[in-house]
């Protein structure tokens, strides 16, 4: 817009009359025009308040209001408790869903309020444990309404949509309004909201702004599927909800009390980037349902249902959506074919449990499959196996390797009696032998090392770390295998540089093991931020001293046992065994099963009787079926009084 003036008090009073009237004529223009903007805006705010107004009142009478009255008061180790929920009904003759966060604590009685306002008894009929719902049936003859369902293809990022719930009042539902962030998540099962999502509204539609009920929201995790997962992200912008069109499709099976589980293809894959690796078999058991199918350790997945698959993540996002007794049509590229199968999945594989023979092999290239050591108690010693045997096949297979014998013992169920091959002084022999369950006891009798003629103590210094760690390293040069590693943690201040060479040096040249010794920065106790120094202390002396990759251990007594299971657990692919004296394993630990592809191995030791902790931590780990050692010794034990155990366990942790 351009403005006229005179130039100067001179100009004729005409011009000045004709500029200013111009002037006055724009500005009343722009007046005009901003007003109509802001009644526009207001319109716009309106229309859209209007049509939150419609969609709501449109499902109002099919949400309903649930309580629930006793049940247990912890859920997962979270303080649970009743209080009024929310579900969606899906038949007009009283079967709602809901989400199961609201039933976990397994309430004795439930009730819910009906649109009339009456009250009914309901009971939970069916549970969907991958998409965490429940159905229940209201006993009563009053006739619910159903939402309409919105097509989930059809669904857009960025599209208004309104939370419903409830709970705060039980005359008219309470909403919340975001958009659509993202479709497909939590493995494709679930739509993303960034609408506040929460107790009030779990189990509640999530709409469009055309009332279509576009999903049930729920309380979800992409990495753990426990009952409470996904609740931490109360009304934080981050909220998921079940797509209520393929709810509707799994109604039938739940009024018929079934519970629908994920469905499971039973495979263990190599590496440990789900995002970057590919989906490569490392094992599979022969009685899971790709075992079953033909699929073999090797194989590498490219292709399940027609989606192609270049990374685990993509087949993991394949196989989210199925449930139990799903077909999987699964390609594989094996020795450069592309083989088709038809895996039919479970709701449930059977827990790995480690099989060994009880044999300890050599290490170097030209001891491989030589037993160098038979363990006490072993299936290996009551078959007659000695010490010198080479073992050549397993089970009529031809064995090359001692990884290659540890991947078919892996591959063989717990009980299995099979034929052993090995040669024994110039002659062929064949041993019957039964497969048991690894062991984890501290081992007798092991087969003597050269001693190294000393030991050096080192600084390790971790960039960017105030903490100090110190390494005891034997000289190894008429050693011929390369040393163990033991990572040992110290209680918090309790550990000295010149103690640590009084404790460990003798024992470390004669056992031919790596002693590094993190210490915390704290004198009082271990931080848990302390972990990623200690992994990163073993880091930095892997580019200074060489070691025995399959025999790293860490370990450590009281405070820094507790700090060693965390590190373990939160590195397996580092660790294969875990020593933890005079301590339970950190709560961060638990809930972590035994894996074929991620071996761990654990000593679980006490000065005196175990401590209720240290019950507990035993119990958790058997249930979870790690090879696991239990070892007391008497009241006022030292740690000096541990470490030639320890060592040799140590040197014992890559058995067969």
């Amino acid at each position: 817009m351009q403005f006229v003036w005179a130039d100067n008090l001179n100009s004729n009073p005409h011009d000045i009359r004709n500029s200013l009237r111009r002037f006055l004529v724009s500005v009343t223009c722009c007046l005009v025009v901003v007003a109509s903007s802001f009644a526009a805006q207001g319109d716009v705010e309106g229309l859209e308040e209007d049509a939150i107004r419609k969609a709501v009142d449109s499902v109002a009478e099919s949400v309903i209001r649930f309580e629930t009255i006793g049940g247990t008061n912890r859920v997962e180790g979270a303080v649970v408790s009743n209080g009024p929920s929310t579900g969606v009904a899906v038949t007009n003759d009283g079967y709602v869903i809901s989400a199961s966060f609201h039933f976990a604590h397994e309430p004795a009685s439930i009730f819910a309020r009906l649109p009339d306002g009456k009250r009914a008894s309901a009971e939970i009929v069916g549970r969907d444990l991958s998409r965490k719902l429940v159905l229940l049936k209201i006993q009563s003859d009053f006739e619910f309404s159903v939402p309409e369902a919105m097509d989930s293809e059809a669904v857009q990022v960025g599209e208004t949509v309104i939370a419903v719930g409830r709970v705060l009042d039980a005359e008219s539902p309470g909403i919340s309004t975001g958009i659509v962030s993202a479709t497909n998540r939590i493995w494709d099962r679930a739509i993303q909201t960034d609408a506040k999502i929460s107790p009030a509204n779990f189990g509640g539609p999530l709409l469009n702004l055309g009332g279509k009920v576009i999903g049930i929201l729920v309380p979800m995790s992409p990495e753990d599927d426990g009952e409470m997962a996904g609740t931490e992200w109360y009304d934080s912008g981050i909220g998921f909800a079940v797509p209520f069109d393929n709810v509707l499709k799994q109604v039938e099976k739940l009024k018929q009390g079934k519970t629908l589980r994920k469905g499971l293809i039973g495979v263990s894959l190599k590496g440990t980037d789900m995002f970057a690796d590919p989906a490569v078999v490392a094992f599979c058991g022969g009685a899971s349902p790709a075992g079953k199918s033909g699929i073999k350790p090797g194989d590498e997945i490219v292709e399940i249902n027609q989606q192609p698959i270049r990374r685990q993540s993509e087949m993991k996002h394949a196989l989210g959506p199925l449930y139990e007794d799903d077909l999987a049509n699964v390609i594989v590229i094996r020795d450069g074919r592309r083989l088709a199968f038809e895996v039919k999945l479970v709701g449930e594989v059977a827990p790995f449990i480690p099989p060994g023979i009880g044999i300890l092999c050599g290490n170097e290239p030209e001891d491989q499959l030589v037993v160098v050591g038979v363990l006490d108690g072993g299936t290996a010693e009551s078959a007659g196996i000695e010490v010198g045997d080479r073992i050549t096949h397993f089970d009529g297979h031809l064995v090359e390797s001692n990884n290659g014998l540890k991947q078919m013992i892996a591959a063989t169920e717990v009980d299995s009696d099979l034929r052993l091959t090995l040669h024994r002084d110039g002659q062929i022999r064949q041993l019957t032998i039964s497969i048991g369950r690894l062991g984890a006891e501290i081992p007798v009798g092991l087969p003597e090392l050269e001693r190294a003629q000393n030991a050096r103590l080192i600084t390790v210094k971790v960039a960017e770390v105030a903490n100090e760690c110190f390494a005891l390293i034997p000289d190894s040069a008429n050693v011929r295998a390369d040393p163990s590693l033991l990572v040992w943690i110290p209680e918090a201040g309790k550990m000295k540089k010149e103690t640590i060479d009084n404790t460990w040096r003798e024992h470390c040249q004669s056992h031919n093991v790596v002693v590094l010794v993190p210490l915390s920065v704290d004198e009082q106790k271990w931080l848990p931020g302390e972990s990623e120094f200690i992994v990163s202390a073993v880091d930095t002396l892997a580019r200074r001293v060489k070691f025995d990759p399959k025999r790293v251990v860490v370990g450590g007594v009281k405070t820094g046992g507790a700090m060693a299971s965390l590190v373990a657990f939160g590195q397996r692919d580092l660790f294969k065994g875990l020593v933890v004296v005079d301590s339970g394993l950190s709560q961060r630990a638990r809930g972590i099963l035994t894996s074929p592809v991620e071996p761990l191995m654990v000593l679980l030791g006490s000065n005196g009787p175990q401590s209720e902790q240290q019950k507990s931590s035993a119990e958790v780990l058997k249930r979870s079926h790690f090879p696991l050692a239990v070892e007391e010794k008497p009241i006022g034990t030292t740690i000096e009084h541990w470490v030639d155990d320890v060592l040799k366990w140590v040197r014992a942790v890559d058995r067969f």
